[in-house]
C-alpha cells in the first residue's frame, strides 16, 4: 500500500540540491536515482485486469535497490523462510557489538575498511570466547545496521549466537549459563575494543593515515564500550524471526515519514532511553538526505554474514545436518520435501498476502495482460503503486 508521504518523494524534491552543492558520491546520486523511479513507468511494467470484475490495474517495475524501502518485503521474507531450514534446533542468544560515536569520522573516511575490520572484531571476539569459556568453535550470523532512529551514523553488528559448539576432539558441546546469558559482556566489550582498534591503528598506518584519526583512537580506547547480550530465546525458529526483523531494514521506512513541506522533513522516531516512547523529529530538506546518504553502503558490501559452524563452508566440511528429523520423517522424507512453489505462491504463504488477489472484488485474479515498456515519466505525473515485483 502507498503511504501519503515517502522516501521516493524527498529524493524527488531535495536530492537535486545535494547534487548542485556538490555533496552526492556517484554511488549515492545512483541509489537515490533508482529510489526515485521504483515502481514508477519510468521502470515498465505490466497491465492487469480481474478475471471476475474486470477491474484494470498498472503495476510498475520495482528498482530492487536494498536501500530503496519499497523493496525489502519480500526479500525479508524469503531469507528468514530460509534461514529456518538452516538453523540448529538449540538455544540462542541475540548480541549487539557497537562503537563509540567519535569513530564515525573514520566510518566516514573509508566505510568500507570500517566495516570489514567491524565484522572481523566482532567474530573474533565471539569465536575467541567461545574456545576461552567452554573450549568449542561455535558460529554466528551477523548483519550490519548503520543508523540510529533520528538518521544520526550508528554503526553496530546484530548476532545470532547459537548456545552450542564444535570441540577440538570432535564433539557437540552445549553452552550457555542456563539460558540467562552466554559470556561476560565486561569481557567481550574489553577484547572487541582491543581488537578492533588494534586493527584499525594497523589498516591507517599502512596507509600512512594513522596521524589524522590518532586523537579519535585514543579517545576511544578511555571509553566505555558497550556490548549487549540478550538472555537466551525460545525456539530457533522464534529466534530467527526475531533477527529477521534486523536483517533488510532500511535507515528509514515510508510509514515513519509523517510529513513533508518546501524546506523540511518530519518523521516519527523511538527514544528507546525514554521506553521506545515515539517522538516527531523535524529537519531540514538537505539534512534529511545528508543523513540518509551516510548509510548507502559501499557497492557490493556484503551486509549479512555467517561465521564459524554456520559458515556454507564449516557445515559442508562437518557434515552438519540442522533440522532434527524423527524416524517417522525420516521414513517420509519423499513425502516431506517441498513442492516447487512460485514466488507468489511463496510470498502468500510467509505473509499471508497474495498480491494477485484484486483490491475491487477481492474474489478475482489479476491476470497480465499486456507488458508495459519503461518510458520517461512526464512531469508532475502520478503513479499507481501496487505489489513489488515478486
Amino acid at each position: 500500500m502507498r503511504t501519503r508521504f515517502e522516501l521516493a518523494d524527498v529524493v524527488h524534491r531535495f536530492a537535486p540540491s545535494l547534487h548542485d552543492r556538490g555533496k552526492l558520491t556517484p554511488l549515492q546520486e545512483k541509489v537515490f536515482a533508482k529510489i526515485a523511479l521504483c515502481r514508477t513507468a519510468a521502470l515498465g511494467g505490466h497491465e492487469e485486469v480481474c478475471d471476475n470484475c474486470g477491474t484494470i490495474r498498472y503495476s510498475y517495475n520495482s528498482c530492487g535497490d536494498r536501500h530503496c524501502p519499497k523493496c525489502q518485503a519480500a526479500k525479508q521474507a524469503f531469507w528468514v523462510d530460509e534461514l529456518v531450514q538452516s538453523t540448529l534446533p538449540v538455544r540462542h542468544y541475540h548480541v549487539v557489538f557497537t562503537v563509540p560515536d567519535h569513530l564515525n569520522v573514520l566510518c566516514l573516511h573509508n566505510g568500507r575498511m570500517f566495516y570489514n575490520l567491524l565484522f572481523s572484531a566482532v567474530w573474533h571476539t565471539l569465536n575467541s570466547s567461545g574456545y576461552s569459556h567452554y573450549g568449542v568453535g561455535t558460529g554466528a550470523i551477523a548483519v550490519l545496521h548503520t543508523w540510529g532512529q533520528n538518521l544520526t551514523l550508528h554503526p553496530h553488528i546484530h548476532c545470532l549466537v547459537p548456545a552450542t559448539g564444535y570441540s577440538l576432539d570432535g564433539r557437540w558441546k552445549n553452552i550457555g549459563h542456563g539460558g540467562k546469558f552466554l559470556y561476560p559482556v565486561h569481557q567481550m566489550s574489553s577484547a572487541f575494543k582491543s581488537k578492533f582498534l588494534d586493527s584499525l591503528k594497523r589498516a591507517l598506518r599502512e596507509q600512512n593515515q594513522l596521524m589524522l584519526f590518532n586523537d579519535q583512537i585514543q579517545r576511544a580506547y578511555s571509553t566505555p564500550w558497550v556490548v549487549h547480550c540478550q538472555p537466551s530465546m525460545a525456539s530457533a525458529e522464534h529466534v530467527v524471526r526475531y533477527l529477521g526483523q534486523y536483517t533488510h531494514r532500511v535507515a528509514i521506512t515510508n510509514q515513519r515519514i509523517v510529513n513533508i513541506t518546501d524546506e523540511k522533513v518530519t518523521f516519527i522516531a523511538r527514544d528507546y532511553r525514554q521506553g521506545a516512547a515515539k517522538k516527531y523529529i523535524t529537519l531540514g530538506d538537505v539534512e534529511f538526505l545528508r543523513r540518509f546518504a551516510q548509510h548507502i553502503l559501499p557497492r557490493r558490501f556484503v551486509k549479512i554474514r555467517r561465521y564459524g559452524i554456520y559458515n556454507h563452508t564449516a557445515k559442508r566440511n562437518l557434515g552438519i545436518k540442522f533440522r532434527v528429523e524423527d524416524e517417522s520423517e525420516g521414513n517420509n522424507k519423499s513425502k516431506s520435501r517441498k513442492t516447487i512453489e512460485s514466488n507468489i505462491e511463496r510470498f502468500e504463504r510467509l505473509t499471508g498476502i497474495n498480491p494477485c488477489h484484486c483490491p475491487v472484488c477481492k474474489m478475482g485474479q489479476m491476470i497480465r495482460i499486456r507488458k508495459l515498456p519503461p518510458i520517461r515519466s512526464p512531469p508532475g505525473a502520478t503513479f499507481i503503486q501496487t505489489h513489488p515485483q515478486l
